[in-house]
């Protein structure tokens, strides 16, 4: 059922790009809360593969199943644990 799964939703910004307020929307499907990514700062880094695009109210919308071989890295940008 799709009530039992889970969603993140992540607005990530490039700063080269040269439009300003340019941004895409991640948006991020499990089964398990632990399959999605916690981002503790502005910085860090996420890497999403096989993800669909599409263009949802005129922005960009990548749409990621973690049920079905789609997948993310996540990078901290930050030498310091942002748990302390």
């Amino acid at each position: 059922m799709n009530s039992e799964r889970f969603i993140c939703s992540l607005k990530v910004v490039d700063p080269t790009l040269h439009a300003k307020g340019a941004y895409a929307n991640v948006v991020i499907y499990a089964n398990k809360f632990e399959d999605l990514p916690i981002v503790h700062r502005l910085g860090d880094i996420i890497r999403v593969h096989r993800a669909n695009m599409r263009i949802y109210q005129n922005k960009r919308q990548f749409n990621v199943n973690m049920f079905y071989q789609s997948s993310y890295a996540l990078f901290s940008t930050d030498k310091q644990t942002p748990l302390a």
